[in-house]
């Protein structure tokens, strides 16, 4: 089990956890990147992937608080899926819903995407959407989807839906890690815009062949794409005709 942190933060967990599970564990002596920035580039993921030479890869960031008994359970289970499932995504939550309004609706959005929506999404065998944290691959499978896309700026997603294109699967862990909600409007504007971005062009992406995409997806999975990737820009879009119409009530 190798560990390559960007920053310190993680390193004592991933230890513990590696020692309970007699696993053995290689950590560099200091952080390969020092972030000044909340936001870690894509890129700099792939690099790390480039380098790691073990045959499962976890993905958490170093503004992230993963439980220790989270870990202990995408270890136990890595070893337990079957093959066909190339990932495993834990649950994530925050740890600041006191901290307003905005904290607490962004608290119950998470709360209905990961524990109702992707696990009624996983039942149905419908395309997931991968979340940015908490993820473990297999790393043969990875390889063969090609990795992250550096030019998506919701990267994940659209690496579940290629990992739906190939014929694989992703398993939803109850596990979750703490995050910090974004409390302030402007900030949220601009995250929910860059996510609102980022569904457009892995929409984009995968219509370029629509009739490919309907032949490896399904026509079930083919609708969830069409309902989740275009649907959710495209309400968001409209929103101000909705608003108009109601006024008009």
């Amino acid at each position: 089990f190798h560990s390559y942190p960007l920053s310190s933060d993680f390193t004592d967990d991933i230890c513990r956890v590696a020692a309970e599970r007699n696993v053995p564990v290689m950590i560099p002596t200091r952080p390969m990147m020092n972030w000044r920035f909340r936001t870690i580039p894509i890129e700099s993921i792939g690099e790390i992937a480039a380098r790691h030479s073990g045959t499962t890869f976890i993905v958490s960031g170093p503004n992230y608080l993963i439980e220790y008994q989270g870990l202990v359970k995408l270890m136990k289970q890595c070893s337990n899926v079957l093959y066909e499932i190339a990932c495993l995504q834990g649950c994530l939550d925050f740890y600041n819903t006191e901290r307003n309004w905005i904290a607490r609706c962004f608290a119950i959005e998470y709360a209905q995407w990961f524990r109702v929506l992707l696990r009624g999404m996983q039942v149905l065998h419908l395309p997931i959407p991968l979340g940015g944290t908490t993820l473990l691959f297999r790393r043969a499978e990875l390889e063969r989807l090609g990795g992250w896309d550096g030019h998506n700026v919701t990267e994940d997603a659209d690496l579940g839906i290629r990992l739906a294109r190939f014929g694989m699967r992703c398993e939803i862990v109850e596990t979750t890690t703490l995050e910090e909600a974004n409390y302030r409007a402007l900030p949220w504007i601009g995250q929910r815009s860059r996510w609102l971005k980022g569904y457009a062009i892995t929409w984009a992406s995968h219509m370029r062949n629509p009739l490919e995409l309907l032949d490896e997806l399904g026509v079930s999975g083919f609708l969830a794409f069409q309902t989740l990737f275009l649907g959710t820009p495209v309400g968001f879009l409209a929103l101000p005709l909705h608003l108009l119409l109601w006024a008009s009530l």
